[in-house]
This record gives C-alpha cells, structure tokens and sequence, in this order.
C-alpha cells in the first residue's frame, strides 16, 4: 500500500459503513466521530501502523460479557521490542469492569521487499 492510500481506506471505510446506516442497519462506528480531529488523526495512524505490521500472536481472554449500549475502551502498552517484533499488553474494559485482557506481538516488515517476494512465488 502506497503512503496515500491509507486514506482512500478510511474513505471506504467511511463509504461502507454509509451504506450500511442508508439500508437501516446499524453501522459498526458512530460516523459522527470522523468530525474529532483527534479520532481521525488516530485512525490514521492505526491504519498506517497496521499497513506495516503483520500478526505475529494474540492471546486475549474473554472475562466479562459487555451490554449493548456500552462503550468498550481498549489500552495497549507497548512492553517489548526485539528486532522487528513489538510486543504489547492489552486490557479492554467497559464502564463496569475488564472484559478481556492479554498480550499481542506485530511484526515490522518492509513492505517493498515483502510485496516482492509475494511477486516471486
């Protein structure tokens, strides 16, 4: 992915999720939110990171059920770094309690040579 279209996929996103409030289904976020500067440029970020990373490992636990309605907040610390891999602790909670918690190691690559050597095979 080029360094521009990380936005055409928050554009599509946005795109999608549209069409989803239009046909009177309940989108996934609240699009009002694109208006917050600071969840925009977030969301940004989040998916220029996650452009560039690959899954290495989750391991989340799921401890509490969370009521519709409920706003989840998820906090990563980022804990480790070794080489190319991050490692992050996870803790997700709603206005009640943690409902999940654990770790999650992403892996850097470098995109030009990974896409390369898809082309190879």
């Amino acid at each position: 992915m080029a360094a521009g279209d990380h936005w055409l996929v928050i554009v599509a996103f946005i795109a999608w999720e549209r069409g989803y409030k239009a046909r009177g289904r309940e989108p996934m976020v609240d699009l009002a939110l694109f208006r917050i500067r600071s969840f925009s440029l977030s969301t940004t970020v989040y998916t220029i990171f996650y452009a560039g990373a690959i899954n290495a490992h989750v391991d989340l636990s799921h401890s509490a059920p969370t009521v519709p309605g409920s706003t989840v907040t998820i906090d990563l610390k980022l804990t480790e770094v070794d080489g190319r891999i991050l490692t992050f602790d996870v803790e997700a909670r709603d206005e009640y309690a943690v409902i999940s918690e654990g770790t999650h190691r992403r892996g850097l690559v470098n995109r030009e040579k990974f896409e390369s050597r898809l082309a190879d095979r």
